[in-house]
């Protein structure tokens, strides 16, 4: 989202303006849809840029593996002057479907969190901000069975349509089968700081829960900002996101943001929020958590650090795992908004994240192994 472009002057991030080693001359060709899917694989290798031809900004990444075995990653990017969602595909690691145009409004379109549910069906969740005067944001969703295919008709406001922000949207499919959605908003409960809200559906999306606040998990003196949620067992949904004081609406501009995480059976009870990083006082910006696994069903946290370098570093640590001893540096992404997914090939994971001079940035991803 536009905003963010003020964490790329925070953290002076290492790769902000290119590098020879950013491979800025790859080309996304059409792979054309597959007569029968073949065994994927994937291999290590140099950075892509998935969008050097928007001179605009592209941001806000997400990744998944499909049951199939194809990687996906969505993204908002600004074309003509208007933010929109966008989606490619590859099922080798080399050729890229051309982008598919996922929302096409008026307003702007930010933050997408798009998954694949046990049934085969794909979700995207996000916010659409109004242009001024007003910039009211709303959380939406929609589903498709075909990536290539996306109706605008079957969007929906998955709160209500009042005067309101709510943004930075996370999705999830519950043990249950429901699916949960968990959003940000800090004038819900009055001018207060960033509380984390969930709403949750039973019918694939087409209708959702009256809005309620994840009280057991929001500081009623701190923002609670930046959402991920996931699937992470048979039973189990493991929330991460970021706390800060409120000298600073923006965790990716404040100084205390520090990464929680909570976990739930069923999406409605949730554990007490665990804080994974408490640096407060070394100034250290912890910001843009997510979870990703292995093969094997193994969860890590992945985020930006200043802990390592000032500059700013992309770090993993299994959501278990002890901090800092655990956790490990990923030099393959030097970047922000950090969202990694393991690909078909063991070992081999695919790395998404946002790099590039303020206005101009682009969705860059690798193919790597961990360390």
């Amino acid at each position: 989202m536009q905003v963010r472009g003020a964490l790329t002057v925070l953290l002076l991030i290492a790769a902000c303006g290119g590098s020879d080693d950013d491979n800025d001359d790859y080309v996304i060709v059409d792979g054309g849809p597959p007569d029968a899917m073949t065994e994927a694989f994937f291999a290590p290798g140099d950075p892509m840029n998935l969008t050097g031809d928007n001179p605009a900004e592209d941001e806000d990444p997400t990744v998944l593996r499909a049951a199939d075995g194809t990687m996906v990653v969505a993204w908002f990017g600004r074309q003509n002057g208007n933010g929109d969602l966008f989606v490619t595909t590859t099922r080798d690691g080399t050729s890229w479907t051309q982008p598919v145009r996922i929302t096409d409004s008026d307003d702007d379109d930010f933050a997408p969190h798009l998954i694949q549910t046990s049934d085969g069906w794909y979700h995207i969740t996000w916010f659409r901000r109004a242009q001024a005067p007003t910039y009211f944001a709303h959380v939406l969703h929609t589903s498709t069975r075909d990536l290539a295919s996306w109706n605008r008709q079957d969007e929906v406001e998955v709160a209500d349509a009042d005067p309101i922000e709510d943004w930075v949207p996370t999705i999830a499919e519950r043990p249950d089968g429901d699916l949960e959605i968990v959003f940000v908003s800090h004038i819900r409960a009055g001018d207060g700081p960033h509380d984390l809200y969930a709403t949750t559906s039973n019918d694939g999306g087409r209708t959702w829960s009256e809005v309620a606040p994840l009280a057991a998990l929001n500081d009623p003196d701190q923002h609670d900002h930046l959402p991920y949620l996931a699937r992470t067992g048979e039973s189990e949904l493991t929330l991460t996101w970021n706390r800060c004081d409120i000298s600073s609406a923006t965790p990716w501009t404040n100084s205390t943001s520090d990464v929680l995480v909570a976990t739930s059976g069923d999406g409605d009870d949730w554990s007490a929020p665990r804080p994974v990083t408490d640096d407060d006082e070394a100034g250290v910006v912890d910001v843009f958590p997510a979870l990703f696994a292995d093969l094997a069903g193994a969860w890590s946290l992945v985020w930006v650090t200043t802990a390592i370098e000032s500059s700013g570093s992309v770090i993993d640590l299994p959501v278990a795992g002890a901090y800092p001893a655990e956790r490990a540096a990923l030099p393959q992404m030097t970047g922000y908004s950090p969202r990694i997914a393991a690909t078909p090939t063991e070992g081999v994971f695919l790395g998404i994240w946002v790099q590039g001079e303020i206005g101009a940035q682009d969705i860059h991803a690798r193919f790597f192994t961990l360390p």
